[in-house]
């Protein structure tokens, strides 16, 4: 080994610089991914796969820096041609990862290696676009079909493709006593999507306690198999074990802290609850607060925005202004729909909170943001029902309808739109494969 090193180290000292790869392979981490990084500088077809090399030694180094500096890479590679890192970057950008390239790009570029045929990559390939369709682009379908294709073929990679179908199947329609059984199999072999999967559906739906209970003690044992898990994980924990007559409350808000302490901002606004209310830990606002601040500046500010919501603008603290920057803040980051979405369970005291927030600043409202509503708010609302064309408000007083048409309204004036909700980009979303791929 010593003297092939030297041999290759002579090699790439002289200038030859596909004589680094080898040579890579005869050292330790740190100087391999030099020397690969190096040559990538120098000879974009040579970087194509140094890079790629590169990029899986950061990987099973597994620092935070790393893996960050892996991502990077593998963007690299792909860039020269390495259809091998669009799986990486797939399931990347699918765990919710900047990977600093569009998701439709790439993911008609994986359509494109798939359509070349490799064996190996038609099955792993198959898989991190599945992940990628499902969990950012919205082709379900497409996802679908792909999953079916590889668990068709067998083996750990199928077997894998199987569960994660199951799985999906399940999310769509709980009732599915096939995709049910599916996860009970895939969980009893010790795959952790199957036994994560399972746990989701049983801590999310079982009535009765010991189901419940067996979900949760599933999905911990999946985080401890993939501790990338944890953050929803500890979430669905903490719902569960606020559940039911027995509830666990302590048990509840001691998971939703690990989840938080991931940045999960659902996390963040639970807790803000629980500190509002003293619901398993010691009552603070100041605490509440703190959460709600830490949900508003997460990956899902949303969350934020209704943690905010359930403190201010009460009648004791008709904050409007403060609302009203918390949904511009989400809004400037997020998906209006997403947003709009996410607004649609509040009660109807806080989505009169907000739509008072935003008369006031619109200047159609001289009242507080209290959510009591009065001749004034009562006679805005008539108005703005009949402005937005809210036909729910024909049967049901401050309909979820009027607050999202509201928010898409908001969002597409923000953005210099005309206003017209029905042809806002942000309400289309492809429903099958052949839309999926035309939108990318």
């Amino acid at each position: 080994m010593d003297e092939a090193r030297e041999r290759y180290r002579s090699a790439y000292d002289s200038g030859d610089l596909w004589a680094a790869p080898k040579l890579a392979k005869l050292l330790p981490p740190a100087a391999a991914i030099t020397i690969l990084e190096g040559v990538a500088a120098q000879s974009p077809e040579i970087g194509k796969w140094a890079l790629y090399d590169a990029a899986r030694l950061r990987e099973h180094r597994g620092a935070d820096e790393d893996l960050i500096k892996a991502l990077i890479d593998h963007a690299a590679a792909y860039r020269l041609g390495n259809s091998w890192s669009t799986i990486p970057l797939a399931y990347a950008a699918a765990s919710g990862k900047s990977t600093g390239i569009k998701s439709g790009n790439l993911a008609a570029t994986m359509e494109r290696y798939l359509e070349e045929g490799d064996a190996d990559y038609l099955i792993h390939g198959r898989n991190a676009l599945a992940a990628l369709y499902y969990s950012v682009l919205g082709c379900e379908e497409r996802g679908a079909e792909l999953l079916a294709d590889v668990a068709a073929t067998g083996g750990e990679e199928g077997a894998k493709a199987a569960s994660q179908l199951a799985e999906r199947k399940s999310q769509a329609d709980p009732t599915d006593a096939n995709a049910i059984a599916a996860l009970e199999s895939g969980a009893k072999a010790g795959i952790p999507g199957s036994m994560f999967a399972l746990g989701r559906h049983l801590a999310m739906t079982a009535t009765d306690a010991a189901e419940r209970q067996r979900g949760v003690t599933l999905i911990k044992a999946a985080v401890a198999i993939e501790p990338d898990r944890a953050s929803y994980g500890f979430y669905l924990v903490g719902d569960a074990l606020a559940t039911g007559d027995k509830a666990d409350l302590a048990g509840s808000a001691e998971a939703y802290a690990k989840s938080a302490a991931t940045g999960n901002g659902w996390a963040q606004m639970r807790l803000t609850f629980a500190y509002r209310d003293g619901r398993g830990v010691k009552k603070s606002s100041a605490k509440a607060a703190q959460f709600a601040r830490q949900a508003l500046a997460s990956d899902s500010p949303q969350s934020g925005l209704i943690a905010i919501l359930s403190l201010y603008g009460t009648p004791a603290d008709p904050s409007s202004d403060r609302l009203v920057a918390a949904l511009r803040a989400t809004l400037a980051s997020t998906q209006a729909v997403v947003v709009a979405d996410a607004l649609e369970g509040v009660d109807v005291n806080q989505r009169a909170k907000l739509l008072q927030s935003i008369w006031r600043q619109r200047g159609l409202f001289a009242g507080q943001a209290d959510g009591i509503i009065g001749r004034e708010s009562y006679r805005i609302f008539v108005s703005e029902c009949r402005r937005r064309g809210v036909s729910a408000c024909r049967t049901e007083f401050l309909p979820p309808d009027l607050l999202r048409a509201t928010i898409l309204h908001l969002a597409n004036t923000r953005s210099g739109g005309n206003g017209d909700i029905a042809s806002s980009p942000l309400t289309r979303k492809p429903n099958d494969a052949r839309q999926c791929h035309a939108s990318i």
